[in-house]
């Protein structure tokens, strides 16, 4: 009798039992991914940020340096309130916004007989990190910027904010989220009236994030320990400024999902910048304010020498910025060790000024008597603002030998924070100017009757 071998299977049943088990699994598998997927973004994110964050804390520390690693900031903002406003409650009364790539073809502001606004523009953006942290590190409250329109700074709160591509992120971020100025009228044209992109397909996608930065003064050391808050905001998914002066950074803010807050303190001095083109900016001082060419009482005038009050104030306002640009720390004359206010007159150029009756008066020449005076003048009025200070030589005859107290910051960071408040709408408060023949010229200059924000500030350690 033959035995028939029975071979064994899955039945239908089975079969679907497993396959509905195998996919409950997978779904639930696949349901977790997206959930780790986003956990490791937000991960690396955060990552990035605190590393940014020690970054800048160290940035800020260092005072005037320029680090090209901030040439990642694609742009700074400042937004002024009146002193009795809340800025968490009230609309700035003033907002200044400067984008990097856009200062390229800001040629205003600079020197005034220098006609190339383009070649000007380039010079503003190799200061540009240093600016930065010159923007970054004015405090919280202060007397900033004249809002009444009296001539004199008001008592004012601020906000300071920038746009930044990450120092520590990946290549694609720190390159294709680069943005370019348009240099042609027809890429103007077909760019949604955008006078900058984004130079890569992509560059849209790149990571980028706001910082705010907050500084109070200690309130038991105000001099040499300052409260400094980080604010990092990310990711920044649009950038309405690029068109719209109207838009501000807490317009952004509002749109990014995340936020970290960092804290420290920076113990040293905060000091105002001094510049050397003009310390009507650096120290917020009126014409009118500058020393005046006098002689003594007991001189009778001589008619040639003598000068009205305004030509006195604009003869001050020229030696004081003379010495400023000649005693340069470590930039004295070869062969010259001591600054002396024989040195200085031997270099100030002599101002060439019309008198009321016509001739030429040519300030150095045969008037050695009156240009000293100036000098002396002018070294004492830098003193009285802690600019400068003097000590006895110790040769005989003893002469007063002077230098700076506070090194003078030679950027152009004066010139380069354009008011957005009050600017043409679509185009970013940039109105760009053609050469008839269609090529870019440059951006007309700001109609604010005081163009460019001009303070900024840098810690300065205590032992420098």
């Amino acid at each position: 009798m033959r035995h028939q071998r029975c071979q064994g299977g899955f039945t239908i049943s089975e079969v679907v039992l497993a396959i509905g088990v195998v996919a409950f699994g997978l779904v639930a598998v696949l349901g977790v991914l997206p959930v780790g997927l986003a956990a490791t973004k937000d991960n690396r994110e955060e990552t990035i940020i605190r590393y940014e964050a020690l970054y800048w804390i160290n940035a800020l520390r260092a005072g005037a340096q320029q680090f090209d690693a901030l040439n990642q900031v694609e742009w700074a903002e400042i937004r002024l309130w009146e002193a009795a406003l809340n800025p968490e409650t009230n609309s700035p009364t003033k907002v200044f916004r400067v984008h990097r790539a856009r200062l390229g073809g800001d040629g205003w502001g600079v020197f005034p007989n220098f006609s190339g606004m383009l070649n000007r523009g380039h010079l503003k953006q190799t200061t540009w990190p240093t600016d930065v942290i010159g923007w970054l590190s004015i405090p919280d409250e202060g007397r900033y910027f004249d809002l009444d329109g009296d001539g004199q700074p008001d008592n004012v709160k601020v906000k300071k904010t920038v746009l930044v591509r990450p120092m520590n992120s990946t290549l694609f971020d720190r390159i294709y989220g680069r943005k370019l100025l348009v240099a042609n009228k027809s890429s103007y044209t077909n760019n949604s009236s955008s006078t900058i992109y984004h130079p890569l397909d992509g560059g849209d996608l790149a990571f980028a994030y706001l910082l705010e930065v907050s500084i109070e003064e200690d309130l038991v050391y105000p001099d040499d320990l300052h409260k400094v808050k980080l604010t990092f905001s990310w990711p920044v998914l649009d950038d309405p400024t690029i068109e719209n002066p109207a838009k501000n950074a807490s317009d952004m803010a509002k749109k990014t999902f995340s936020k970290m807050v960092f804290k420290t303190e920076i113990f040293g001095g905060l000091e105002q910048a001094v510049t050397s083109y003009g310390l009507s900016y650096g120290l917020k001082i009126d014409d009118a304010d500058y020393p005046l060419t006098m002689l003594p009482e007991d001189l009778p005038p001589d008619p040639q020498f003598w000068f009205p009050a305004d030509i006195k104030s604009i003869r001050g306002r020229h030696t004081v910025e003379s010495i400023l640009e000649i005693v340069l720390p470590g930039e004295v004359l070869p062969g010259e060790e001591e600054v002396t206010v024989d040195y200085l007159w031997d270099w100030i150029p002599a101002p060439r000024y019309p008198m009321p009756d016509g001739p030429v008066v040519v300030g150095q020449g045969g008037s050695h008597f009156i240009r000293t005076n100036e000098i002396r003048l002018a070294l004492n009025f830098l003193k009285g603002k802690g600019i400068m200070e003097v000590e006895t030589g110790s040769a005989a005859p003893a002469v007063p030998i002077w230098s700076m107290r506070r090194q003078p910051y030679s950027g152009y960071g004066h010139f380069s924070m354009r008011p957005m408040t009050g600017a043409t709408d679509d185009d970013g408060g940039y109105v760009p100017l053609w050469w008839p023949s269609g090529r870019f010229r440059g951006f007309e200059p700001p109609s604010s009757p005081l163009p460019y924000f001009p303070d900024q500030y840098f810690f300065t350690p205590n032992n420098q």
